[in-house]
């Protein structure tokens, strides 16, 4: 966990798997359907990606099918290129 690795914060391994529970109670895990599959082709068609930015492609059409069009992400630059959807930096 990345949390545990950060110098800035003092939390042992049983607090993040606390917050990680806390944030999985919450969570709705979006999975990839027919639906999604279609917005990925259509997305695929209009961006052409290469690489590993196929990987933000998918992601964003999952999220599209269900309606979410803002992405909360480090990767700035990759998402910010998908016109769909609104980056939310953290």
């Amino acid at each position: 966990m990345e949390l545990t690795r950060n110098s800035e914060i003092e939390i042992d391994s049983c607090e993040a798997l606390e917050i990680l529970d806390d944030i999985l109670w919450n969570l709705k895990i979006l999975y990839p359907n027919s639906t999604t599959f279609q917005k990925f082709n259509e997305l695929i068609c209009k961006y052409h990606p290469k690489g590993l930015w196929i990987h933000d492609i998918e992601i964003a059409s999952i999220a599209i099918s269900y309606g979410v069009y803002k992405v909360a992400t480090r990767n700035i630059d990759d998402f910010k290129r998908i016109k769909e959807i609104e980056v939310v930096t953290l």
